[in-house]
């Protein structure tokens, strides 16, 4: 066994352990704690979720293919926009919702169209909702394909069971606590990573080269996404 695979093994085994210990300690007894953990988070935790849920795989991987093939142009949907959203949401709409005692967005629609716009905004919300979690499957499935070998089809499932299983057993108590401690990881590893290329580039053009001749067109836009 490989030292990838055995950290990626306890890393897995972890977030289904959050979920269980979640569980054992009556965090989901109820429906609301189940969908908003009572409501007992404060904002340094609930900042740190949504940190990991826009900036997570998805965007680390997609993103990144996309700027490296199509400069900041390719990256102004994801991940610029949805960040000035979330600040916008932040400063003018999350103490209306507070004071709103919601839990869900049918609930908001509920109390202005009721039953009827309540489901259809449910509805109409589900296509980006699954796109946007299968996204997020996808590049956990893409890293441990790239780490341990895995195949991407077996890398993907195995990845959405874990998210299924402690998301099931710890509700959103165990959704937060999971991500933050991925949103520890992404910055520690995007630290590491800027640290080296850092030194590569460095080390790179420090050394002689010879030049090239090229079509005119950069290498770069020639890459696919990454995700």
């Amino acid at each position: 066994m490989t030292i990838e695979l055995l950290i990626i093994l306890l890393y897995l085994a972890a977030m289904l352990a959050i979920g269980f210990i979640v569980q054992r300690r009556g965090g989901v007894d109820t429906s609301r704690g189940y969908l908003v953990a009572n409501k007992s988070v404060g904002p340094l935790l609930i900042g740190g979720t949504l940190f990991a849920t826009f900036w997570g795989g998805g965007t680390l991987l997609g993103g990144a293919g996309a700027a490296y093939s199509g400069h900041m142009l390719a990256t102004i949907a994801d991940p610029w926009a949805s960040g000035v959203t979330l600040i916008l949401m932040a400063i003018f709409f999350v103490t209306i919702l507070r004071k709103l005692k919601i839990a869900s967005l049918g609930e908001m629609y509920f109390l202005r169209y009721g039953t009827r716009g309540a489901h259809l905004a449910s509805l109409l919300s589900l296509p980006t909702l699954i796109f946007w979690t299968s996204v997020q499957i996808l590049a956990i499935g893409k890293i441990l394909n790239v780490l341990v070998g895995l195949p991407g089809v077996e890398s993907a499932i195995l990845a959405g069971l874990i998210v299924i299983i402690y998301t099931y057993l710890g509700g959103m108590l165990a959704v937060i606590i999971t991500d933050n401690i991925q949103m520890v990881l992404i910055l520690l590893g995007l630290a590491i990573s800027y640290r080296r290329v850092s030194h590569s580039s460095a080390a790179s053009m420090s050394s002689p080269r010879t030049p090239r001749r090229t079509s005119g067109r950069s290498s770069l836009a020639t890459l696919p996404r990454v995700v």
